[in-house]
């Protein structure tokens, strides 16, 4: 039952967007600039759940199972709350391309983005424990966090089929999200209906901001001007580097943001001809953070996964494949402490997958 009723919860967001764009060439160069408006509108309905060991609303094994049901449903009585909340975002964007010479491409662009706040921290749900004096609750007034973003790259194209590129760039996070803890304060306008005055109130909320500026090399190519059989090869490669920093919400200033890979690489050789294709792909990440602080910091070792993936027509009707994942049969992550003591890791071991594939 209190599953039943935590979990009885109802969001809806309306997003209204209207946008202007316009282009202009001059000469080896061309401009495209626009700005994309939006006004966003949720409403939540959720319970307010409140637990107290002396109010007689949390479950005791010794009792009967009727009695814990009426227990648990005495958690709900301060019904369903209804909570809106609204925003007007504002996204321009300029992209330059220029081509000075014959094969090469010169990019820069600036944007805004936005990543909208999870539904779960927008909900109006509210977990109150009188024993421990800690009120958990959702957000409705959370805003997305947003972030400006600047870009470079510089193309060279190969004939007949093949580019090399390297670019740069940068993101300015702002409104960044978190769990605070706090105290709620006196008044009828506390947000609780004046209740729960001096109760830590846990809640996410916006604060901090955060920078994350990389760098990308990628190169591909179709070997398709070697002779005979050579021609059906191809390749590819690629490798960005990022680093994160800033304060994310706290008081201090981190260069490390949680699940942020600094350095990524993918690589791969194709064969296609004389009805198949084939392909060996790699992907690997380097060490990375994961949670925690000082001795107790978590990351996530270096991991290199490889891919085989092959089909044959044999004709206009009927096709093979076999594709075998995680080849190497590694550890797809292996989570190590501080000062390099590994205490977890996880496998799925290789994937085989084989069939007919049939086209009528």
């Amino acid at each position: 039952m209190t599953s039943t009723l935590q979990g009885d919860a109802k969001f809806e967001e309306t997003v209204d967007a209207g946008y202007a764009m316009g282009g202009v060439t001059l000469g080896p160069v061309r401009v495209l600039a626009g700005a994309r408006v939006e006004r966003t509108e949720n409403e939540g309905t959720a319970y307010r759940r409140r637990t107290s060991a002396a109010a007689g609303t949390t479950s005791i094994t010794t009792l009967p199972p009727a009695q814990n049901a009426a227990r648990a449903l005495a958690q709900f009585a301060g019904g369903r709350f209804t909570t809106t909340g609204d925003y007007v975002n504002v996204f321009p964007g300029v992209h330059v391309v220029a081509e000075p010479w014959r094969r090469l491409q010169v990019r820069a662009s600036y944007n805004v983005s936005i990543t909208r706040p999870a539904v779960g921290s927008l909900l109006p749900t509210t977990n109150v424990n009188e024993d421990t004096r800690l009120v958990t609750a959702g957000n409705p007034d959370l805003k997305p966090y947003t972030s400006d973003n600047f870009e470079v790259a510089v193309q060279r194209y190969f004939e007949p089929v093949g580019l090399f590129e390297v670019g740069a760039f940068l993101k300015e996070i702002s409104n960044y999200t978190r769990s605070i803890d706090t105290v709620v304060p006196a008044g009828a306008d506390n947000g609780f209906e004046g209740q729960f005055v001096g109760y830590t109130l846990r809640q996410v909320q916006n604060t901090g901001s955060a920078r994350i500026r990389g760098i990308e090399v990628s190169y591909q190519q179709q070997y398709s001007f070697l002779p005979g059989f050579w021609r059906g090869f191809g390749s590819f490669a690629n490798f960005t580097y990022t680093q994160a920093e800033g304060d994310f919400g706290t008081t201090t200033y981190q260069r490390q943001l949680a699940n942020q890979r600094p350095r990524t690489a993918n690589a791969g050789l194709s064969y296609v001809g004389y009805g198949a294709q084939v392909r060996l792909l790699g992907n690997w990440n380097g060490r990375y953070y994961r949670s925690g602080e000082g001795t107790t910091s978590v990351y996530s070792d270096p991991r290199l996964i490889v891919d085989f993936k092959a089909q044959y027509r044999i004709n206009r009707r009927y096709e093979v494949y076999l594709d075998v994942l995680n080849l190497t049969n590694e550890f797809n992550v292996t989570f190590v402490r501080e000062g390099g003591l590994k205490y977890n890791a996880q496998k799925q071991g290789t994937l085989y997958a084989t069939g007919v594939k049939m086209t009528f």
